[in-house]
């Protein structure tokens, strides 16, 4: 009995749409989604109280069903829903290129060439193949005689492996079966319908181990940029240009994955260790593919560079089709190309280069600009303190000396800090550890300071 009285008391969604805070909402949140917050709560409510049962009067008697505060979660509920889940954020946690925020930000010339060609029709595919728009600067860029792009790098890995080793054999080193975020290269290997045949151990391969490996079933070599992880001390690779001779001699396919996709040499700028798509290309590589968001700082996309013969078959497979771009894509792609075209401001224009090349010196004046900002206001709220450290980048294992923001929260516990700078409109990404907050600024632009600032303020006082 008690239970259908306290159901009773959850007010009608008629009365609720009655209400003023929520009728004065009606152009922040759709009607559609505002039902949909009133049915959430409302259903939260039912199955607190189902839940408890008859047997627990004293827990349903706690349950607050005032219609001010069922009114009060419904308002917070149609504000998020109200939202776009999609939006920009700010990413202080120094990670160059997490995935989880989108990778590498998209430079300017990219930005403004999709929203140019989102404003209407465009000649995407008129008298032309797609690739076309792109095809001209990757041979300027690289070398290549030809080249074609889709959707994403595993896709690219996927459509390559498909094309030229269904039914045969592909042979990677074992110390290159890679897995970064959700993409397991054995797994795609599988689903291309090639079949691996891993050589070597974890941390040596040798050159006999490929010779050993080949025969009348073997499709091609793999080689794979380790970007994410190193095996340093006892161990040892095969030189590319070996392989590629090796490759011919058996007259089978050298395809090179280059995973992160730098076309510029970055050894000069202290990152030796990222593989170049140009000199993939001078070495003689059949197939080179990298992709679009990470080092070449565009779009997500996979980009399929080399011999004309190769990217003809695999355009010529039906699984291109599935994994072709969209105009947005080609866009932003053929903006970035044509913004590498000019060496000499491209460690500035590149957002993920210029993050990565991205001096201590710069990163402590913006460091001083929030505290000078922060310290007053936040003196009671939490211990705040200025530390050396180095940036995480999980697609890069060097290390990039920064200046980090460590706040250690007096009243409100990090995790809920935390949290709270995830939920803002604005939401500030930042790094987590025991019982404070770090923010290193390597990742943010200037324009973001006084939003870092607000959002501290925001989170660390409630």
């Amino acid at each position: 009995m008690l239970t259908k009285t306290k159901l009773r008391q959850i007010p009608s969604i008629g009365k609720i749409l009655e209400h003023p805070s929520l009728k004065s909402m009606k152009n922040e949140c759709p009607h559609a989604l505002m039902l949909k917050a009133i049915h959430d709560v409302i259903d939260y409510y039912k199955n607190i109280i189902l839940s408890s049962g008859e047997t627990d009067e004293e827990q349903l008697s706690d349950i607050d069903l005032s219609f001010d505060r069922i009114i009060s979660e419904i308002l917070e509920r149609s504000k998020e829903y109200g939202r776009m889940s999609l939006r920009r954020a700010i990413n202080a946690t120094g990670d160059v290129l997490s995935n989880g925020l989108g990778r590498a930000p998209m430079n300017d010339h990219a930005q403004k060439a999709v929203t140019d060609i989102i404003k209407g029709y465009c000649n995407l595919a008129v008298d032309m193949e797609r690739d076309a728009h792109i095809q001209r600067l990757l041979s300027i860029l690289t070398g290549a005689e030809s080249s074609l792009i889709c959707n994403n790098n595993a896709a690219a890995v996927m459509l390559i492996l498909n094309t030229l080793c269904d039914g045969k054999e592909v042979i990677v080193s074992r110390g290159q079966l890679i897995e970064s975020d959700d993409f397991r290269l054995p797994d795609i290997i599988a689903k291309s319908g090639a079949r691996l045949i891993p050589i070597g151990t974890t941390n040596k391969t040798h050159f006999h181990d490929y010779n050993d490996a080949i025969n009348e079933s073997t499709g091609a070599i793999m080689n794979v940029h380790k970007s994410n992880y190193r095996i340093a001390g006892f161990s040892e690779e095969v030189d590319i240009v070996e392989l590629i001779r090796l490759s011919r001699k058996y007259n089978i396919a050298f395809i090179e994955n280059i995973g992160s996709g730098s076309l510029i040499d970055l050894s000069k700028y202290g990152i030796p260790e990222e593989s170049c798509a140009s000199s993939s290309i001078k070495n003689s590589a059949d197939i080179v593919c990298f992709s679009g968001d990470k080092l070449l700082g565009g779009t997500q996309a996979g980009v399929v560079i080399g011999k004309n013969k190769y990217i003809t078959k695999m355009k010529d497979n039906s699984l291109y089709r599935v994994m072709r771009t969209d105009k947005m894509t080609i866009a932003a792609l053929e903006a970035t190309l044509r913004l590498h075209l000019d060496t000499a401001n491209i460690t500035k224009a590149n957002y993920a280069i210029y993050f990565l090349l991205r001096t201590a010196d710069e990163i402590e004046s913006m460091v001083e600009t929030v505290m000078k900002s922060i310290s007053s206001k936040l003196s009671n709220a939490a211990d705040i303190s200025v530390s050396d450290g180095y940036s995480c980048c999980k697609s890069f294992p060097v290390k990039l000396l920064t200046k980090l923001i460590i706040i250690n929260p007096v009243y409100i516990k990090a995790d809920i800090i935390y949290k709270r700078l995830q939920s803002r409109i604005i939401p500030v990404f930042s790094i987590r550890n025991d019982d404070h907050i770090i923010l290193d600024l390597r990742t943010a632009f200037h324009d973001d300071l006084n939003e870092i600032s607000k959002a501290l303020e925001e989170c660390c006082l409630k």
